[in-house]
């Protein structure tokens, strides 16, 4: 297998909710656990992809895929992102979020940037 690009997210909530879709296999790292996923270019899944943790709400979410084109996590209080690694990303949706620190330098395929319910074309 090829070697897998890196998101990084860090939040403060008990609960996650993302949207994926590109081509190839994803690993989400949620911390206590992960899921192997095929992601399909073809469909798009809004939130398919949830976790709900117990005790403190400060996570750190890691995902590794082979080709990531959209990304979903509107509304999940993530206070830190990395998706520099991801030159593959078109289209990634992040309102609602109270980041503090993002690096997205780098992206040049991304076509839409959504933060708080602003679309952006680049």
């Amino acid at each position: 297998m090829e070697e897998l690009d890196k998101m990084y997210m860090s939040l403060n909530n008990s609960k996650i909710r993302i949207g994926l879709k590109g081509i190839g296999k994803a690993v989400i790292d949620w911390g206590r656990s992960s899921n192997e996923v095929e992601l399909k270019e073809d469909i798009i899944f809004w939130f398919k992809y949830a976790y709900e943790y117990s005790g403190i709400p400060a996570h750190e979410v890691i995902i590794y895929s082979e080709n990531i084109t959209f990304l979903n996590f509107r509304y999940n209080k993530i206070q830190e992102l990395d998706i520099s690694n991801n030159v593959n990303l078109k289209r990634l949706y992040c309102d609602s979020n109270p980041m503090t620190a993002s690096n997205i330098i780098g992206l040049k395929s991304l076509d839409i940037l959504q933060i708080d319910n602003v679309y952006i074309d680049i």
